[in-house]
């Protein structure tokens, strides 16, 4: 529902063209991350922050590309299980709602890994687009159709 409001929010304001590029879109899908995983935090004053850098620091993730190579693994939903409870202690009540609470847990530690590796915000930021883009990759363009 953010990344939805955030789109939204972008396109009435302008700063998101009405038709843009898919780089662009994943920079809108960023910010609106940004924005879930700030909220998680606030709810639970920290906990989520500090519980995404201990898997980090277990796993001895230490970038974004890291964090995609260890996303494809069979470790990867183990780790995430230990994330959520932080936020919520009620479990799941679908195989939907599991893998969003999972997608946002990854996004959180492929995010955080970014922020700890980056040099400096404007590259912090590409680098979670890109993160993005290689976890979420663009559906593929239809033939003949318009390219951005």
């Amino acid at each position: 529902m953010v990344k939805s409001l955030e789109h939204l929010e972008g396109g009435v304001s302008g700063r998101e063209p009405r038709f843009r590029t898919d780089w662009q879109h994943r920079a809108e899908d960023v910010r609106s991350y940004e924005v879930e995983l700030l909220a998680a935090d606030v709810l639970t004053k920290g906990r989520f922050g500090q519980e995404i850098a201990n898997v980090l620091a277990a796993k001895g993730l230490r970038d974004g590309k890291e964090v995609l190579a260890f996303s494809r693994t069979t470790k990867l939903w183990p780790a995430l299980d230990q994330l959520w409870p932080v936020v919520t202690a009620s479990p799941s009540m679908s195989v939907g709602e599991e893998a969003m609470r999972g997608g946002l847990c990854l996004i959180a530690l492929g995010f955080r890994a970014v922020e700890g590796f980056a040099t400096d915000p404007e590259s912090e930021f590409e680098q979670k687009i890109r993160f993005v883009e290689k976890l979420v990759p663009p559906p593929p363009r239809p033939i003949g159709g318009r390219s951005s």
